[in-house]
């Protein structure tokens, strides 16, 4: 290696953001620049050892669909919920696809279960909406004699003005029953008009008695100031403390109005106080904060002059020394003095002494102080890595499928190195590929192997994701088909459960005679309310039943009620009128029993509506505790025919 005389060294920086390295050979200037090892697009697919592409080497968004061989994205390489409605083809999605009872709820778009999607007798009582069966959906004949719940027949099945004065008991006409402006001052009594029945804002002036508004029929905050007259509040007026600063005007609070030393530092507004609110003289040391004083505070200063302290103590201003002249000091105080400086010898000297005593590995430097040179000498094989600059080796200098794997700093392969195409699948390591690697949109059908999307991998919350179509009963979750998702008439009888329609599922006045069944079967009590008509023969196999009043304690007027009763079972604890009904119906009959108390001798008298043979009227017996039999048939409304008394039964 020959011999290089250096006498100057300099380094820089090219415009490419290279270093560059000028030296001085023989009075020849020389330009060594120093570049990247790996030029852009070097490394190639055959410099890449298999499975050596890691997650952290591989760009976001740089795989794209044409890098993924198909059928090679499985279930596991799918993010959950990754699957959204616009990735899905259409009738991609069959039966075979869902997991039984995922179908929920939000799954399924309203109006899309018809007819066709329901099996037979799968709804029941529990899927209806209270009121939504109607009077169309039902059946002609459908509701026999077991769908009628009790006391179904309410006020609305009563013929108008069948209720007169003498049906209504004590007490039970309330505002509800009167009519609007049907109430005059004549049927008022005295002192019966309170607060309660007088309208807001109906009593005006005219009304009022002079004098009868004192402080107590005033309310709190009512009196403002149209009703207080213009200088009629004084001081005595005034509660103490009561005036605060929204009573006040605006500059109605002047010097004269405040008490010496009242006002502190919470009666400032901040940043209110400023240089004419302050005497001369009157911020001291004491009133300055730490830190406070600004360069912007400080007095001016001729440009050049430095602040020292003087032999006094005191800030002093120096003087501005001459061209050239440095800061010496004494020990005690700091003047402007000429600088000495180092001799080219002595520069040289130095330089050299560095360059000689250095122990860098195969470098000889020697000093050569006659000329003021450094010699350096680089043995053959003396080149160590320790010795070479960054970026000192580039392409040129190496030689072809000399680099492997344990010459490649880690992580020093960037994008930019890679050469287009050369990441195969042998050099990208098992589960390497991350979803941010992946370009949006770039993963299709054939990409994703067979069976690959499950559940889990699909969203299946928005609505605009719900996946639509025929799907297997066992896939949709129980309790998951609500009413909007129903389309209109697709629900007939084929789709409800036996028995699953009770009395909340019928819509008000659904059920016609039409509803009503031909030849009702009764198991157990029909409890019917009101007049039931019915077209044709009732037959009863097993026993009927009439229903019967039992009454205990009778005395005075009595009026039976013959739409809940056909039979009336009555101890006589005093003498006894009927009164007449209004609830007989033509063709009703029963029977009437009168007991006597422990007493005895309990008289019974009859009204109008009840006749008896040859008008003869009731005679009972009149033991104590005797039992006697009236029967009865009606033969037309008000006639209520009574037989002969069964007298004395024992």
């Amino acid at each position: 290696m020959a011999q290089i005389k250096i006498s100057a060294l300099t380094a820089l920086t090219n415009t490419d953001g290279n270093e560059e390295l000028l030296i001085n050979d023989g009075g020849v200037s020389k330009k060594v620049i120093i570049t990247n090892v790996l030029p852009d697009d070097s490394v190639l697919t055959k410099h890449i050892a298999s499975g050596n592409i890691g997650t952290t080497e591989i760009a976001d968004n740089a795989v794209t669909s044409a890098k993924i061989a198909d059928s090679n994205v499985i279930t596991s390489k799918i993010a959950n919920d990754a699957i959204v409605g616009t990735k899905i083809a259409d009738n991609a999605i069959n039966s075979e696809h869902y997991t039984d009872l995922s179908i929920d709820e939000a799954h399924i778009n309203d109006g899309n279960i018809t007819v066709g999607k329901m099996a037979a007798n799968s709804i029941d009582s529990a899927q209806y909406v209270d009121g939504s069966i109607d009077r169309v959906h039902l059946a002609v004949d459908i509701v026999d004699g077991t769908k009628i719940a009790d006391d179904s027949i309410n006020s609305e099945h009563i013929a108008a003005d069948s209720i007169d004065a003498e049906h209504l008991a004590p007490n039970s006409v309330n505002s509800d029953a009167y009519i609007d402006d049907s109430i005059l001052a004549a049927h008022l009594a005295a002192n019966s008009v309170n607060t309660d029945a007088i309208i807001d804002d109906s009593v005006t002036s005219a009304h009022l008695a002079a004098g009868a508004v004192d402080a107590t029929a005033l309310g709190n905050d009512v009196v403002n100031s149209q009703h207080i007259a213009a200088d009629s509040i004084d001081a005595e007026h005034y509660a103490a403390g009561s005036v605060d600063a929204t009573a006040l005007g605006a500059d109605s609070v002047t010097a004269a109005k405040i008490g010496d030393n009242v006002l502190n530092s919470e009666h400032y507004a901040a940043a209110s106080i400023d240089n004419e609110h302050l005497a001369d003289n009157a911020v001291n040391t004491a009133e300055i904060a730490d830190n406070a004083v600004s360069i912007a505070k400080m007095a001016g200063l001729a440009r050049g002059k430095v602040i020292v302290g003087d032999a006094s103590g005191d800030p002093s201003a120096l003087a501005l020394g001459q061209s050239g002249y440095v800061l010496k000091s004494d020990g005690s105080d700091i003047a402007w003095a000429a600088d000495a400086g180092l001799s080219d010898e002595n520069v040289q000297d130095l330089a050299g002494a560095m360059f000689t005593s250095n122990t860098e590995t195969g470098i000889t430097a020697t000093y050569q102080d006659a000329d003021g040179t450094i010699d350096l000498v680089i043995g053959a094989g003396d080149i160590v890595h320790s010795m070479l600059g960054a970026d000192a080796v580039d392409g040129d200098n190496i030689g072809d499928d000399v680099i492997n794997s344990e010459h490649i700093v880690a992580d020093s392969i960037d994008a930019e190195h890679l050469n287009a195409d050369s990441v195969n699948t042998d050099a990208i390591i098992d589960d390497a590929v991350r979803t941010a690697h992946i370009q949006n949109a770039q993963v299709t059908t054939a990409k994703v192997a067979d069976d690959a999307i499950t559940y889990a991998k699909m969203q299946h919350t928005a609505a605009a994701n719900r996946l639509l179509g025929a799907a297997s009963a066992g896939a949709i979750g129980e309790v998951q088909v609500v009413v909007g998702m129903m389309a209109a008439n697709s629900v007939d009888s084929d789709q409800y459960v036996d028995g699953s329609i009770d009395t909340a599922h019928y819509a008000d006045n659904s059920i016609t005679g039409a509803e009503l069944a031909d030849n009702i079967d009764i198991a157990g009590t029909l409890d019917v309310t009101g007049v039931a008509t019915l077209d044709s023969n009732l037959v009863v196999a097993g026993s009927a039943v009439a229903g019967t009043f039992i009454d205990t304690t009778n005395t005075g007027n009595i009026e039976l009620n013959f739409s809940n009763d056909n039979n009336f079972v009555l101890t006589l604890t005093g003498d006894v009128v009927l009164t007449n009904p209004s609830t007989e119906i033509v063709g009703q009959s029963g029977f009437i029993v009168c007991i006597q108390d422990g007493t005895g001798g309990r008289g019974l008298t009859i009204g109008t509506d009840y006749e008896t043979a040859g008008a003869a009227g009731i005679t009972l017996s009149t033991a104590a505790s005797a039992t006697d039999v009236v029967p009865y048939i009606v033969a037309a409304s008000g006639r209520i025919l009574l037989g002969q008394p069964q007298l004395a039964f024992s």
